[in-house]
């Protein structure tokens, strides 16, 4: 990618809080309740303050809180962007679940960070041009369903976003989503963002954890030597990673950070030709168009802005 024209941190953290601002309004006039200062304002206010310095100190102590916060900005305006037609109260719920509390919730309290994951997955897929259906909320479903749909067919694929904590958590996770679509005997499409299991560092270091996090999902679902699925993995075609927190300085004294993302893909099934084979194939082609755009966005010298 070419080198664009250096623009001060302070100019670029400014205009991302000002999107930060129309999010939380566009959201607000949706229905989304808060409750104090959402963590949107937050981060909007946080970058503010950064901003107001001109300056981020090259250390992961100081560049980690103004990643974290240009996360939530920019997650919220790409999820601001792509709302449903229709209010749907399970994302009305979800979403003013996601807004609230700590800017960056501790460990073990993490539900607002799935949920803001969660929609801003749906937000890159719809952007991308997917029919994403939303399940309404009921009270009396008694199996668990997938977080949406995607149209493929005659018969939707389930998609399943989470966010685990730590490499240890992966195969849990996974098995956690495949139970949904077994419940519902549909093909099942995961996406991981495994940001939160990842030792922040420079790019090589996020390509290369990122590969070996993938690794153990691949591990977990497919048996490479009997080119087949493990036990309850047989409805899975397809798993995307997201990986977000590298950074670098381009140069000594420069005024400009790099922010670095990557994605990763991989389609699964045992017989290419089959029905599932073909749809494995589609959506893996389809995301990884999907998220090239929010990689390099995500690559941007001039730091994250909305997809929309």
């Amino acid at each position: 990618m070419e080198e664009s024209t250096p623009t001060p941190i302070s100019a670029l953290l400014e205009r991302l809080a000002v999107t930060g601002d129309q999010a939380s309004s566009t959201l607000a006039s949706w229905g989304i309740k808060t409750v104090g200062d959402s963590r949107l304002a937050q981060a909007s206010a946080f970058l503010r303050e950064v901003a107001a310095t001109g300056t981020i100190q090259p250390t992961m102590d100081a560049v980690l809180p103004v990643l974290r916060a240009i996360w939530v900005a920019a997650d919220f305006a790409d999820i601001a962007g792509y709302l449903p037609e229709n209010r749907v109260k399970s994302v009305r719920q979800e979403l003013s679940v996601a807004i609230n509390g700590p800017l960056w919730p501790p460990p073990g309290q993490r539900q607002a960070l799935q949920y803001q994951t969660q929609h801003w997955i749906g937000a890159v897929l719809f952007h991308a041009g997917l029919e994403i259906e939303h399940i309404p909320f009921s009270a009396k479903r008694q199996v668990k369903i997938p977080e949406f749909w995607i149209a493929a067919g005659l018969r939707p694929i389930g998609v399943e976003v989470k966010r685990p904590e730590s490499v240890a958590r992966l195969p849990v996770t996974v098995a956690d989503a495949m139970e949904k679509f077994r419940n519902h005997a549909c093909y099942g499409a995961i996406v991981l963002e495994l940001s939160d299991c990842l030792t922040p560092g420079p790019e090589a270091s996020l390509r290369g954890q990122g590969n070996s996090l993938m690794e153990t999902v691949h591990q977990t679902v497919w048996d490479d030597p009997g080119n087949r699925y493990k036990p309850g993995f047989e409805k899975l075609i397809y798993v995307g990673g997201i990986v977000r927190g590298a950074w670098e300085r381009p140069a000594e004294h420069s005024n400009r950070l790099r922010f670095f993302g990557h994605a990763f893909h991989q389609g699964y099934s045992p017989d290419p030709n089959s029905l599932q084979g073909i749809r494995s194939r589609w959506l893996q082609d389809f995301m990884n168009k999907a998220f090239s755009d929010v990689v390099w966005r995500m690559n941007d010298p001039t730091i994250a802005r909305p997809i929309a």
